[in-house]
């Protein structure tokens, strides 16, 4: 698998992140051309960029990009005890036995993504198995998901986190929910992030990280 050629020009990141980013293309180009696996885990502060960066990275290298947020934990199944736990609100064993396990065993994947605000299944997606791979989202390096990650000695993992600084992050999410939403992310989901990082270690278990101060992707 070679990276695509169209994407060269539209992966351009800053000065500071380029450095970062230019280490693991090179472990990414590495693996594809010596046919490898490796898997990239992008886990970070929402509005840092994740998304944009895993999209990005999948299109150049014609690779999965599995999206956390695509597994929120439906409200039926939602309990005091389980969002009191750090992570909680992620439904980590559907990714598990519907990601991860097929992953491990290089099995195609049928992708169905959860709405949470209709709570509702998106259609499902079948997606071929490559032997590159992406995981990106908040929660994506929580304890559950590191010990899959840690199980296969033959597939390389890379684990990168996204900090971002507090004036652009409000900036990024007002125009991204507006000004009614953001209120629910200042009261609920950045202090609920902010526990799970703190409560494991997210930013130390990380391989690379990064304070964005900028757009990461100039497109």
């Amino acid at each position: 698998m070679r990276a695509d050629p169209q994407c060269q020009d539209r992966l351009r990141v800053n000065k500071g992140m380029s450095q970062i980013i230019e280490e693991i293309m090179r472990q990414l180009e590495a693996a594809a051309s010596e046919g490898t696996e490796l898997l990239l885990v992008i886990d970070g502060m929402c509005g840092s960029g994740k998304t944009t960066l895993a999209d990005e990275l999948g299109r150049r290298y014609s690779c999965n990009v599995f999206h956390i947020d695509d597994f929120y934990l439906p409200i039926v199944m939602q309990t005091e005890k389980r969002l009191s736990e750090p992570g909680g609100n992620i439904n980590f064993d559907r990714f598990v036995a519907e990601v991860e396990e097929p992953l491990a065993k290089g099995q195609d994947i049928l992708y169905r993504p959860f709405d949470c605000i209709s709570q509702s299944y998106m259609g499902a997606t079948p997606l071929k198995a490559t032997k590159i791979n992406i995981i990106e989202g908040t929660y994506s390096c929580h304890p559950v998901l590191r010990r899959f990650y840690e199980k296969n000695a033959d597939r390389r993992v890379i684990t990168l986190f996204l900090d971002i600084e507090d004036n652009i992050r409000l900036e990024r999410l007002l125009k991204r929910v507006g000004e009614q939403r953001l209120k629910l992310f200042k009261d609920k989901w950045i202090p609920r992030e902010k526990e799970y990082f703190d409560a494991y270690a997210v930013r130390e278990y990380c391989d690379y990280r990064y304070t964005v101060t900028e757009n990461i992707i100039n497109a």
